[in-house]
């Protein structure tokens, strides 16, 4: 077959990138966090394996649907923009091979990911609790989002020639392929347990039934384990159980099959680059072209170029400005949905936490790809040997990812602290507040430091999430686990309260260690001037 060259040559050029094996300690560490974690929520009492590996699975979930997409979104718009996917097809290879030998190669980077934590999630066995039912269904659905994953991802890559465009539409198409595996594998179930155990089951309305998908795909508060203990050892409900995830999994593989099919299909579309299409040209005339305030608009990019022309690169394009008013608009319209339910002051504060880590994840993504086109380009050099000096330099591109996101951290936070005060005293959750609008200061500071540091964009954003959040939360966590260890005492029951009670002040060291270390490599001219790669 043509196809077995090409695996080998994306087998060894993954090899030799570093972020193949930091794929592989990110995962086992978000793991065992989830471990630690565990261990001083609830205690690791005999027993309590269920629970523990209803922790585990859900860490394992969570990093296969980040690393995963973010690893493969680029491995066919890198081919594109190389010049190197034509050459490729000059060869006896097909399209569809072409996409199936990425595809492979990427699967099996991801599967030991997924090895990689099996001995971590045998600590489960080891507590008592849970079988080897749990561990099919882990099995099944952690594969299925595997294949899920490294389908939609590529089918991302086939369609975009932007790594950052094709990185957008891969948490897009992922988001949709994860939603698709939860409803898919509770419908498998849903079908089998109606044929085997007729109208004595009922079917749950909408909102069960998606809140259900949710709770049964991750192992939500251990849902496994309950199932298993209620219906006893075995059982035609158990049993459909099992034969329902085994064709719930197939059912993914095949539809992930299909996406390759797409991808495949845009390969041979879109091989030969030529100029944009007078319709893509019209479309982005119609949406993206200001029409509204257009002389205000003019003024105060000529003013922000005056006074800050590094944050001035950040905000020229309307791609950038899109980001800012993108997210005041996500922020406001879910505030105004959420606010529709007269309970939501007394539990509405996960919501807003949800809002704050992705906005937080957005400002990490645009801060640890902020230099990296100006090292593409070269414009970066020009900077350095401009009259503009080091601190200038950082100062101007701190302000300006700051002001990008002013709007929508003032906005979030802003109602976030109104809701918290009209809680009872002393119930007000002020330490999340408090931790986010820290998190939301140092973030560009870590984020510009690692785009500067490596080549890598996809290492650069995984080290500012690792450091602006897992590092000071991980250094709390392990001194609580030794005291936890030293004492066998648990003094606040909440886990997340204590450690965000601390964590800043370790953000701020890192941060302001990282901005030193970032002038410093800028000053003595210290980071890699060839090729970087997304």
């Amino acid at each position: 077959m043509n196809v077995w060259p090409v695996i080998t040559r994306e087998l060894r050029a993954q090899a030799r990138q570093p972020f193949t094996y930091w794929l592989r300690v990110i995962g086992l560490l978000a793991v065992l966090g989830a471990a630690g974690a565990f261990s001083l929520e609830s205690g690791l009492t005999p027993g309590s394996g269920g629970r523990l590996f209803a922790f585990l699975h859900g860490a394992l979930l969570l990093s296969i649907w980040v690393l995963v997409p973010m690893s493969v979104a680029d491995c066919l718009s890198q081919e594109r923009r190389e010049g190197t996917l034509g050459l490729l097809l000059l060869t006896p290879l097909r399209p569809w091979d072409i996409v199936l030998a990425k595809a492979a190669a990427h699967a099996l980077r991801a599967f030991t990911l997924w090895l990689v934590v099996l001995p971590v999630m045998a600590l489960a066995f080891l507590q008592g609790g849970v079988g080897w039912r749990e561990a099919l269904l882990s099995a099944c659905i952690n594969f299925s989002s595997l294949c899920a994953a490294t389908a939609a991802g590529i089918l991302a890559s086939s369609e975009c020639k932007q790594w950052l465009r094709a990185l957008s539409l891969a948490v897009v198409y992922c988001g949709l392929a994860f939603g698709l595996v939860a409803v898919c594998q509770l419908l498998a179930l849903g079908l089998i347990v109606t044929l085997i155990l007729p109208n004595q089951i009922p079917w749950p309305s909408l909102d069960q039934f998606l809140g259900g998908a949710w709770m049964y795909v991750t192992d939500w508060r251990a849902t496994w384990s309950q199932i298993f203990t209620g219906y006893g050892p075995g059982g035609k409900f158990l049993w459909s159980i099992m034969v329902a995830q085994v064709v719930g999994s197939l059912v993914i593989f095949a539809w992930s099959l299909g996406l390759l099919r797409l991808a495949a299909r845009n390969v041979r579309r879109h091989w030969r680059e030529g100029p944009p299409s007078v319709r893509a040209q019209q479309m982005e005339k119609v949406f993206c072209e200001p029409v509204i305030g257009v002389a205000f608009l003019r003024g105060w990019m000529r003013r922000k170029l005056a006074r800050n022309p590094i944050g001035w690169l950040e905000q020229r394009r309307w791609s950038g400005r899109l980001v800012t008013w993108a997210w005041f608009a996500i922020i406001i319209s879910v505030q105004s949905a959420v606010l529709t339910d007269r309970n939501f002051v007394w539990y509405g504060g996960g919501a807003q936490k949800v809002m704050a880590w992705l906005l937080a994840a957005s400002m990490a993504a645009s801060a640890a790809g902020s230099f990296r086109r100006e090292r593409e380009t070269g414009v970066l050099e020009l900077l350095l040997v401009s009259p503009l000096t080091t601190g200038q330099i950082i100062g101007g591109r701190l302000r300006g990812l700051w002001g990008q996101f002013l709007p929508s951290i003032v906005t979030l936070l802003g109602i976030w602290l109104y809701f918290e005060t009209l809680r009872v005293r002393g119930e007000g959750d002020f330490v999340s507040v408090w931790f986010f609008l820290v998190s939301f200061a140092v973030v560009p500071v870590i984020g510009l430091y690692f785009s500067v540091r490596g080549k890598n964009f996809i290492s650069a954003f995984l080290l500012t999430l690792l450091f602006v959040f897992a590092v000071p939360l991980g250094f709390v966590l392990l001194v609580r686990f030794m005291e936890w260890l030293a004492t066998d005492t648990n003094s606040d029951p909440d886990l997340w309260h204590a450690l965000a009670s601390q964590a800043w002040f370790f953000q701020l060291g890192l941060a302001g260690f990282l901005g030193w270390q970032l002038h410093r490599k800028l000053a003595t001219r210290s980071f890699p001037l060839d090729r970087v790669t997304a």
